[in-house]
């Protein structure tokens, strides 16, 4: 499998080399982004970098500070993808690519062919960050290319425990284990085996002998916060009572369900149970966020969690008069979940405040704007549809963005979405876009109720589509 190769020279101090899983990446100051440079002459988003056989490209993403390669400022650029080694790319000149203070070096490798270290670091950052659909492909591929090797069959059982696969896990790990007894990577991955498995004990005692034998593989001190975690959470579900029904204390395999404030989760208490505390204050955060920007005080809301995810035709969660969350969608990742939420959360808000009058575009861009960043995908989208003239018409997002079909159309959707909205906030403010959604809401029977709503501030649909493009131009 190709991967990406890079050496990273920063301003001061000795250089570091990592894989990281191609075909393409993004580079920039964001966490988010796949390699994260922590440098203020860095943009969050900086540029992005997609890698084949003969070449690699680089796009900047529209960078404060710009990204050169060879000293030259550049939007794109193609280089060689060279495939030898540090020393020999050296002597032969390999283009130079700046990005703020750090000089890199790009080049493809084989995932047969990357040093160890790098690669078992690479799997294990995957493993323990938000779902990544390299993970097991790359894993099964490395331990394909290297079956005797037992940092392979490690990272392997770590792909088998996030697709919930904890019989395959538990073998790959005894084997690693029997092959590399003291392997300190190889009883990590024994101890989040025995988490996926609810042995929360045996995985705390684990975890407790790395942390006090010093020098524990990374991701191990975040592994024991969490299984601490879990073992209060489970403690306190337990506890939890049924209300509607006046059952006992919830059995491990029970439905459960916890109501606070204005919110009902309901839920299974083993399956869900760590998320259910986090779930919550993330719904109470989303609440006081809008009730501080739009004013909007919710009644009660149900929040189902489900584990059907052959069932439903939606991804996280949706809004139907409850928020839905299909667990297995975020592939254990909770902050996927939190984010997903927050999202609906907003369409619930929007639905009450605006009515159906409100366009998808601002339905959607309100929920992008309020719960999380644009995506690299998404901004590289726009900023290529912009400079190609191929933005799509303001009318045409204004249904189902589902209905546009091809998935780069989708994407650009939510970009144009997104950018809308943050153009209405900059002329209009929270308090006009408050005023947006309750026009939408009087106007609603009417005739082109969006010219309506919009009438306050000088402006009809048309007049908002031109006023947004030279905004953004």
């Amino acid at each position: 499998m190709l991967l990406i190769r890079i050496g990273i020279w920063p301003t001061l101090g000795p250089p570091q080399w990592r894989v990281l899983p191609g075909p393409a990446l993004t580079v920039g100051r964001d966490p988010a982004c796949d390699l994260c440079l922590d440098d203020p002459a860095v943009s969050a988003f900086h540029a992005r970098v997609k890698v084949t056989d003969q070449e690699i490209k680089i796009s900047d993403l529209g960078s404060t500070n710009g990204t050169y390669v060879d000293g030259a400022k550049v939007r794109r650029a193609t280089l060689p993808a060279p495939r030898q080694d540090h020393a020999e790319a050296r002597a032969s000149g390999p283009p130079q690519v700046a990005v703020g203070g750090y000089r890199l070096e790009l080049r493809a490798v084989e995932s047969a062919q990357a040093p160890e270290p790098e690669m078992e670091q690479l799997l294990f950052t995957l493993a323990n960050g938000p779902p990544r659909p390299q993970l097991a492909q790359l894993a099964e591929a490395w331990a394909q290319e290297r079956p005797a090797l037992p940092a392979a069959a490690r990272c392997l059982a770590l792909a088998r425990l996030r697709a919930g696969q904890v019989a395959e896990a538990a073998e790959l790990v005894t084997q690693a284990l029997a092959a590399e007894p003291g392997s300190k990577y190889g009883r990590l991955v024994a101890a989040l085996a025995a988490e996926a498995d609810g042995r929360l004990e045996q995985a705390a005692q684990w975890l407790e002998d790395l942390r006090a034998e010093g020098q524990a593989p990374p991701h191990a001190a975040a592994a024991l916060r969490r299984v601490m975690r879990k073992r209060e959470v489970y403690a306190k579900i337990k506890g939890l009572v049924s209300l509607e029904e006046g059952r006992g204390p919830a059995a491990p395999d029970q439905e459960a369900v916890l109501t606070a404030g204005p919110f009902r989760l309901i839920f299974s208490a083993r399956g869900h149970g760590e998320l259910v505390l986090g779930a919550h204050a993330a719904l109470a955060q989303a609440a006081d966020r809008l009730e501080d920007l739009l004013g909007f005080a919710p009644r009660e809301i149900e929040v189902v969690f489900t584990d059907d995810a052959g069932q439903t035709d939606w991804a996280a969660a949706c809004y139907d008069g409850a928020i839905r969350v299909n667990v297995p969608a975020a592939g254990g990742d909770p902050y996927f979940l939190y984010v997903a939420l927050a999202h609906e959360y907003v369409h619930l808000a929007v639905a009450e405040l605006g009515g159906p009058a409100v366009p998808a575009w601002l339905n959607e861009g309100l929920a992008q704007y309020i719960t999380q960043n644009p995506t690299p995908a998404d901004m590289e989208a726009l900023v290529n549809a912009l400079e190609a003239d191929a933005l799509l018409p303001v009318e045409a997002l204004a249904g189902d963005f589902g209905r546009l079909e091809q998935r780069a159309l989708v994407d650009l959707a939510y970009a144009q979405a997104y950018s809308l909205v943050q153009y209405l906030v900059e002329r209009v403010g929270w308090p006009g876009v408050r005023q947006l959604l309750s026009e939408l809401h009087q106007h609603r029977d009417q005739a082109d109720p969006l010219s309506r709503a919009l009438a306050p501030w000088g402006l009809d649909a048309g007049s908002l589509e031109r006023a947004w493009l030279d905004w953004l131009k």
